[in-house]
């Protein structure tokens, strides 16, 4: 299995609204780690998981695969550590088929 990255955002943060699409230094919030992490080179592929068509469109446009989250695991009351649960367990099953 190769290295990959996996990155979250979802929609509807009540702190700051729409933070994930929200633009800085004229590029959206979810693409900053995105472009970092293909500064790496021991990164293959780059996953987000996500419930945001913003951010889905934005995130395929520039080459990532999406892991579409379930909706359980897109509440404010949801836990980051079961949506990275999983996401782990999407990859797995995507780069066992690889």
């Amino acid at each position: 299995m190769s290295t990959v990255a996996i990155l979250f955002g979802r929609k509807g943060s009540k702190g700051i609204k729409n933070k994930n699409i929200y633009k800085l230094n004229n590029k959206p919030l979810f693409k900053h780690p995105i472009d970092e992490a293909k500064k790496i080179s021991q990164i293959k592929k780059i996953f987000v998981s996500t419930d945001d068509e913003n951010i889905i469109k934005g995130a395929e446009k520039i080459g990532c695969q999406i892991l579409h989250r379930p909706k359980n695991l897109t509440s404010d009351k949801a836990l980051l550590s079961d949506a990275m649960q999983d996401a782990v367990r999407k990859v797995l099953k995507i780069e066992k088929k690889n």
